[in-house]
């Protein structure tokens, strides 16, 4: 995917930044700056949709939780930036890549809980089949889910 229709990625990264800026909670672009290690103007230059040096990049990336490269990445034509957390961050939203490496262990804790409400009478023996089915089931449809 690349950046919106009739955006240039400088725009487009600019939106991304300012963006980050806001939900990192700094109210200007002075104390984004600051965060970053820049002086006012490189910075400011950043969110008009200017070019800047790699360094600058590098120092956003830095002061403002991105992964390293992700405003490159922008520029190349992607449509997101990726942060430090491994969130994606899209315009006007958030998108969490989670771990599913943990998901059997939380289904069968998951399925136990609601049996022990539900079904009182269902045996562990029975619940962990239960557990085994679902998760055999969202592996036929494609979940990345390993263990159970």
């Amino acid at each position: 995917m690349s950046a919106p229709t009739g955006t240039s990625p400088l725009d487009f990264l600019a939106t991304l930044v300012r963006q980050q800026r806001v939900a990192l909670g700094y109210r200007s672009k002075e104390a984004a700056a600051e965060a970053c290690g820049l002086s006012h103007m490189p910075y400011r230059n950043v969110e008009a949709g200017r070019a800047v040096s790699k360094l600058t990049y590098t120092k956003i990336e830095q002061g403002l939780k991105l992964s390293p490269g992700a405003c490159q990445h922008v520029l190349d034509g992607g449509d997101s930036l990726l942060l430090a957390d491994g969130t994606e961050l899209i315009v006007r939203a958030r998108v969490r890549n989670h771990d599913l490496s943990q998901f059997p262990d939380d289904l069968k804790n998951a399925v136990m809980g609601a049996a022990s409400a539900t079904a009182p009478d269902l045996s562990l023996r029975e619940a962990d089949e239960m557990t085994r089915q679902v998760l055999e089931y969202l592996r036929e449809r494609g979940y990345p889910l390993k263990g159970g």
